[in-house]
């Protein structure tokens, strides 16, 4: 029989585990035989052309004896950066009050990632709201980092947009 693997994608998880299973694509099994069949990627590494393998263990009776196996790899697999996604502390001040130093945090590692092996630098939490700013909210951006590994790609949490709130004295 002939196993082949599928095409599949996936967001990197530092796993070589694929969601798909391969196919049998020449040759049957014979009635009452089973086969349990699985596909990994070559590496847990994110990038394009990512070949995946087929692997299959057959019940036959006779610990898969009764057949041989030809394997296909397929070579398109995908596997896209995770995020890792800045989140401010929110804060909130008085008109004309300094705003205070600004925090926050990194998050979105996967897989027993450290972020030193991730991304270089220190996160910075930064705004261009003034003490003079009128009420309202205001945006806390995160930075200084730089993602040093293709697995990680960084971002803005979407509540870092009005994370500084400006009241009335």
């Amino acid at each position: 029989i002939t196993i082949t693997a599928r095409s599949d994608s996936k967001t990197y998880d530092g796993t070589t585990d694929s969601s798909i299973a391969p196919l049998i694509t020449s040759g049957s099994l014979a009635a009452g035989d089973t086969a349990a069949l699985a596909q990994r990627y070559d590496t847990k590494d994110a990038g394009n052309g990512k070949t995946l393998s087929a692997s299959a263990a057959i019940d036959d009776g006779n610990g898969g004896a009764n057949y041989t196996v030809t394997y296909v790899p397929d070579e398109t697999g995908v596997v896209t950066p995770a995020t890792l996604v800045y989140t401010a502390d929110p804060v909130v001040v008085h008109t004309g009050d300094s705003v205070p130093a600004l925090t926050g945090s990194v998050g979105g590692l996967v897989g027993g990632d450290a972020l030193n092996d991730a991304v270089s630098g220190t996160p910075v939490f930064t705004s261009t709201a003034p003490s003079t700013s009128d009420p309202g909210n205001y945006g806390i951006v995160g930075g200084g980092l730089k993602a040093i590994s293709a697995n990680y790609v960084l971002a803005q949490a979407p509540a870092n947009a009005t994370a500084l709130v400006v009241t009335d004295s």
